[in-house]
């Protein structure tokens, strides 16, 4: 199965444990990025070094430090959270099979991700067109979208992705739909990935703060995207208009709302207010609901 590959930086975070006054901060910030992509599990896998807790640097073993005094105060938590991590984690591997650094296995694998709080950038082997650094929780779901994209997955694993790659949008069509807009999968992709960044990471806030269409409009094409209502003539034709519209939970629910792909084919419809039917709220929340993904509607 085509998962993505995250590899931890055990340098950064054993350097942190041996620290004379480690920052809890720090290293809560590194496990909690790490347990994030955990949390995608089905679609990414994480890996670490395999002899972690012998690491010693400055003649401080990670393992005195993390089985000792401070193991026992205040440092238990995150240091617990560490260990269900390793046990949660494949072994970093080179080219041969043998156990190696997290660095050199990502060099090895030639994509993926770098959690760490250090930049990568500068190192040898650091492919910034094939990799992904992450250093907090937020940046998971920015680095997947651009790691799916450079790894090139096919659209039979869109749908098995969608949830974790735009976690704000309730899929009624699926993502994999983009194949109905009759255009090139591989090439329009970038721009496909894109429109679903607007509509996951700023479309709620626009229709809740803009009232006016042009005010809408405006706020998406700051971002690069090009959306529009529907026009006066497709309102007037009310079999047009019916084909905007989905059903969720009896509800129906007109997606008139879409972005363009192109000036002239490959249409997604979304909603992108809270619905009035509290049944809908229950099924979607406050997500964006993407209806219909399609080459042009009448």
């Amino acid at each position: 199965m085509d998962r993505t590959k995250f590899f931890v930086d055990e340098l950064a975070l054993a350097g942190e444990i041996v620290k004379k006054t480690p920052s809890i901060d720090h290293l809560g910030k590194i496990v909690e990025t790490a347990e994030i992509v955990l949390t995608a599990a089905s679609v990414c896998r994480i890996y670490f070094i395999e002899d972690f807790y012998s690491l010693t640097i400055n003649g401080d073993s990670v393992a005195q430090i993390m089985f000792g005094d401070l193991g026992r105060g205040e440092f238990r938590d995150v240091f617990l959270r560490i260990q269900i991590l390793l046990d949660q984690s494949e072994t970093c591997t080179d080219a041969h099979g043998a156990p190696t650094s997290g660095f050199r296995a990502l060099a090895t694998n030639g994509n993926g991700g770098w959690i760490s709080l250090n930049s990568p950038s500068g190192n040898p082997g650091w492919k910034p067109e094939l990799m992904q650094w992450i250093s907090n929780p937020e940046s998971f779901t920015s680095a997947l979208r651009q790691l799916y994209i450079c790894c090139g997955r096919a659209i039979t694993s869109l749908d098995r992705y969608a949830q974790f790659l735009f976690p704000q949008i309730y899929f009624y069509a699926k993502a994999s739909d983009v194949g109905k807009t009759k255009l090139s999968y591989t090439t329009m992709l970038p721009t496909y990935f894109e429109h679903l960044a607007y509509l996951n990471d700023y479309a709620i806030d626009n229709f809740k703060a803009k009232t006016q269409p042009h005010e809408i409009i405006a706020s998406a094409g700051a971002v690069g995207v090009e959306i529009s209502p529907e026009s006066p003539s497709t309102h007037k034709n009310n079999d047009a208009m019916k084909e905007r519209n989905i059903t969720i939970d009896n509800a129906t629910i007109c997606c008139e709302w879409h972005t363009k792909l192109t000036k002239t084919q490959g249409r997604i419809h979304f909603f992108a207010r809270k619905h009035p039917d509290e049944n809908v709220f229950k099924v979607v929340g406050e997500k964006v609901i993407v209806g219909i993904i399609t080459d042009h509607l009448s």
